[in-house]
């Protein structure tokens, strides 16, 4: 449990040096392909945000390739669109805790670079995780929220809302401002 805490302990220390840097450096050794690779070997940070069923916060990060990010955002398009169609769909074959019905943001367009998931419901600052202002593209997950530019959403955010699963590839410069995120946060707008 100690080491458990100490790596959460570390993982968000990193996470707030960097936020407080302003941002990562231009070449990381570890995330930088060497020449001659594909840019799908090229790795990203994954960091889960989860609500334990005691209400208790679970964080922690990893790395996964390019390849292996597109590879989960083409199974959860497969899942959506089994979902409007009506079929029954296999879950991702792989939970990686950043599954089908979490709320993931990126810090790229088009769903592309770092990403932060969220499976919570409720008010989120994400100045906490170093997220605050980073938005620009983001895939709902199976609530709806909001997103807003002060530290605690207002019912239904002053950014607008979206829906469960709604994907947003773009986001809007009130998004990209935003410091909190709330999911299934009061009634819908």
């Amino acid at each position: 449990m100690i080491i458990r805490n100490f790596a959460r302990w570390a993982v968000m220390s990193s996470v707030a040096a960097v936020a407080a840097c302003g941002s990562a450096p231009d070449s990381d050794p570890e995330t930088t392909p060497p020449p001659g690779s594909s840019a799908d070997s090229q790795l990203v940070w994954t960091t889960v945000v989860g609500q334990n069923d005691d209400g208790t916060e679970e964080v922690y990060s990893y790395q996964l390739t390019v390849a292996e990010m597109t590879a989960e955002l083409e199974a959860r398009q497969a899942m959506v669109d089994a979902l409007k169609s009506g079929k029954v769909q296999q879950p991702i074959s792989q939970d990686t805790g950043c599954a089908g019905p979490s709320m993931w943001l990126y810090d790229g367009a088009n769903l592309t670079g770092n990403r932060i998931c969220f499976r919570y419901s409720g008010s989120v600052n994400l100045n906490n995780y170093g997220w605050g202002t980073k938005v620009r593209s983001y895939w709902a997950g199976e609530s709806w929220g909001s997103l807003d530019n002060a530290t605690v959403v207002a019912c239904c955010g002053n950014c607008g809302t979206f829906s469960a699963y709604q994907r947003v590839n773009n986001a809007s410069s009130c998004e990209q401002g935003a410091h909190a995120l709330g999911l299934a946060y009061c009634s819908p707008c």
